[in-house]
């Protein structure tokens, strides 16, 4: 398997598992990076910012600000981003984007 296919395998099972989501299940604190505690919600959008940083970085392109949408368009802006990265076909972004889906992954079933 290519690292961009790597990366679109292990973000997958987070969309599937994380589609059913309710409000209540995003609000859910979990432990976050920094020894405190943050929503899913909020664990998912720095993901999803820190993947929008690595396509600007690997398409030569300033960074810009993420918008932060409703809870219910997060798995949107994750599969949006992965499928942008995965499209490069960057070897090393892909396999950089997948160490943030699976920290992702730990932090969310927590």
């Amino acid at each position: 398997m290519t690292p961009a296919q790597d990366l679109l395998s292990l973000t997958q099972p987070v969309l599937v598992r994380c589609s059913t989501w309710t409000g209540r299940s995003w609000r859910h604190r979990v432990a976050a990076g920094n020894g405190g505690a943050a929503s899913r919600a909020d664990v998912t959008f720095a993901a999803i910012v820190t993947l929008a940083d690595l396509a600007a970085e690997i398409e030569s392109r300033p960074r810009r600000d993420v918008p932060r949408l409703d809870d219910s368009a997060l798995l949107d802006q994750l599969a949006v981003m992965v499928h942008d990265i995965a499209g490069t076909e960057n070897g090393e972004a892909c396999q950089q984007a997948s160490a943030i889906v699976g920290s992702l992954a730990d932090l969310l079933w927590t």
